[in-house]
């Protein structure tokens, strides 16, 4: 008994040895949610009228508009072209102007990412999935729920986040589409 006991802890003890760490290789495939320490959401109002105002008018109904910010002197910028708008709801502006200001971003290693979403009627109901790896780039897939009979009235969503600059790109999908934008 005491032999087998041995003989059991010795090939435990040759098991876990000969596993180690995993190589470069391995530790480049990624898989499941991206982890917060490489993407995390900035909280902003999610739909907001305003954020009409921060697109060109003529991609309003293009699946790639963004906004990338990759220095402070970007971000003061971008809120500086913000300050002065009057097309937002309550304290909506107020909100996302404070959130991307308060959002601790390291820009030597992170950037600030902006997507816009359009809809042109308000009554579509839309959801946003965690990000997920796909082969190094994080992929958010925004789910549409279309009623039968619409409002008709455009309705303007943006999310915000916090962006590893190792992530060569983010990929948005809607309606099976997809949309990759550079993080750079």
């Amino acid at each position: 008994m005491k032999t087998k006991l041995i003989l059991l802890l010795f090939i435990l003890s040759i098991s876990t040895a000969c596993s180690g760490t995993p190589d470069n290789n391995q530790m480049q495939t990624k898989s499941g949610l991206v982890p917060d320490s490489k993407m995390s959401s900035i909280a902003i109002p999610i739909r907001e009228h305003g954020y009409s105002r921060l697109q060109d008018p003529e991609k309003v109904f293009e699946k790639t508009t963004y906004t990338l910010i990759r220095n402070i002197q970007e971000l003061n910028g971008f809120l500086k072209i913000i300050e002065p708008q009057t097309a937002w709801n309550g304290d909506s502006k107020q909100l996302f102007s404070a959130a991307l200001k308060n959002a601790d971003i390291n820009f030597e290693s992170e950037n600030i990412f902006i997507y816009y979403h359009n809809e042109g009627s308000g009554s579509v109901r839309v959801t946003l999935s965690d990000p997920v790896w796909e082969n190094g780039n994080a992929v958010c897939n925004i789910k549409r729920k279309v009623p039968d009979m619409g409002t008709a009235d455009m309705a303007y969503y943006a999310y915000a986040y916090k962006i590893n600059k190792d992530i060569p790109e983010v990929i948005f999908v809607i309606d099976k589409k997809r949309y990759p934008l550079p993080n750079r």
